[in-house]
């Protein structure tokens, strides 16, 4: 991280973006605001990652960040509608 002039406190971001947030998901605990990280995480590296692809498509006409987007899109529907039923905590407001 430090090569590239962020600081180093930012790895354990990432590490709670992509591994404890997308396992919070799958087992359905605290849902909403797993999937607040979860976004927010994803965003952070559309725009690091991915710039240029933002506002550009591939040679088939699709979008070049799609993926990423599904990503986006996905957990940002998973905070308006939370877990449902089968989660393994329900009775919270942040499932």
């Amino acid at each position: 991280m430090e090569e590239n002039a962020l600081p180093g406190f930012i790895a354990y971001g990432v590490f709670l973006g992509e591994i404890l947030a997308p396992l919070m998901l799958l087992i359905g605990f605290r849902t909403r605001i797993a999937a607040m990280i979860y976004a927010v995480n994803c965003l952070v590296a559309l725009i690091m990652g991915n710039y240029d692809a933002i506002f550009s498509l591939n040679k088939y006409g699709g979008w070049d960040a799609e993926l990423l987007g599904l990503y986006v899109f996905g957990a940002i529907a998973l905070i308006f509608s939370g877990a449902g039923k089968y989660a393994v905590s329900t009775v919270n407001n942040w499932d």
